[in-house]
């Protein structure tokens, strides 16, 4: 049942790791400028004022279209944090496949000794 549950969790890992740059560029950008009603920032909700966060979302999916201008314009600090992200994404898809390869090295290993026992 451990074993089930691991490759599960694995599973998910790889599908979010392969899944969450292909939704960060295929959001559409426009649909991100034409925001109405209340924002979805507590500190911004209770302050009135944005905080160092607000419109880093935006500002990511600008970087991904390439839209640079627009990406400054919503959040300066963006420069600085999506790359870091990028970085970290590719440090978890790294620990996620390598994860994979154990798993899957492992459980040959496992049916390898189970075919030689019986072999015996």
């Amino acid at each position: 049942m451990k074993k089930k549950l691991a490759w599960l969790v694995l599973t998910m890992k790889i599908t979010f790791a392969l899944s969450a740059p292909a939704v960060l560029f295929m959001y559409p950008q426009e649909s991100l400028t034409g925001l109405s009603g209340r924002s979805l920032c507590v500190f911004k909700n209770l302050t009135g004022r944005p905080c160092p966060g607000c419109g880093m979302t935006r500002a990511f999916v600008s970087i991904a279209h390439g839209d640079i201008s627009t990406a400054w314009s919503y959040n300066k600090a963006s420069f600085a944090a999506f790359p870091l992200a990028c970085w970290l994404w590719l440090v978890f898809c790294y620990k996620t496949f390598k994860d994979a390869r154990q798993m899957t090295l492992n459980r040959k290993t496992t049916i390898a000794d189970q075919k030689g026992s019986e072999a015996k």
